[in-house]
């Protein structure tokens, strides 16, 4: 299995789980149990400039960015996390 189907897999299953969530730091939990179950390396960087929608997984160089939920913040801003690419 790839790291972006990981990925994928660990949005679908816990999305529901986030978004019931009432804090930031709550939802980073949610999802960072979820691929630690799944072997992933992440780190959590923040919040950055959203492009897209909540969830939305962004190809960097060596790594994928995750943004957790969008519309944060007034510049829209998301928590996101960073899951290294091992493929």
């Amino acid at each position: 299995m790839t790291t972006l189907t990981k990925i994928e897999k660990a949005i679908e299953k816990t999305k529901l789980e986030i978004n019931k969530a009432t804090s930031i730091d709550d939802r980073y939990e949610v999802f960072a149990a979820y691929l630690s179950m799944q072997n992933l390396r992440f780190e959590r960087v923040g919040e950055k400039p959203a492009k897209g929608a909540s969830f939305s997984i962004i190809k960097l160089k060596r790594k994928y960015r995750v943004n957790i939920r969008c519309g944060y913040g007034k510049h829209n801003y998301a928590p996101c996390v960073e899951v290294l690419n091992e493929d």
